[in-house]
């Protein structure tokens, strides 16, 4: 439905807009944002609600707005990227709600051993694991950033 009211295009449009925006600043934003979805259970969605028809075209038209068309090997690197993002973001995020499965999960395998843990324990150690991964990620989308201005010249069009 998305795509049949022109909701790809718009993003996409609205990227190109954007002077300053690049392919590593929309994905590492995204990543801040989804990490932070992940971190309070909200779902945004995933690959096939989320990343495809709306972040990938975001990502892509940040990058043809800067350097004209993009060959075949950069496109398919940029989806894997924002497939990645997403799977950062979700990842290590998610065991920071202490109701997540994975957190309930963890806190009865670890009783089970013997060790004496509560979800919001194993919640409070998950914080430093999605900062770092936000971090990670980000530095991660900025080189990649430097990799296309190395690629296509540092002021595109």
């Amino acid at each position: 439905m998305c795509e049949r009211y022109g909701l790809r295009d718009k993003a996409t449009d609205f990227i190109r807009k954007l002077k300053n925006a690049t392919t590593g600043r929309v994905l590492s934003l995204y990543l801040v944002i989804r990490t932070i979805a992940a971190a309070f259970s909200l779902r945004i969605g995933g690959h096939p609600q989320f990343i495809r028809p709306l972040i990938n075209p975001m990502a892509q038209g940040a990058a043809e707005a800067r350097y004209g068309k993009v060959d075949e090997k950069t496109e398919d690197d940029i989806k894997g990227l924002c497939a990645a993002n997403e799977n950062y973001g979700n990842f290590f995020a998610q065991n920071c709600f202490m109701g997540a499965s994975g957190t309930l999960l963890i806190v009865s395998t670890l009783t089970e051993q013997g060790y004496t843990v509560n979800a919001l324990q194993i919640a409070m150690w998950s914080v430093p694991i999605a900062v770092v991964a936000v971090v990670v990620g980000t530095i991660f989308n900025l080189l990649f950033d430097r990799n296309l201005n190395r690629l296509y010249g540092r002021g595109g069009r």
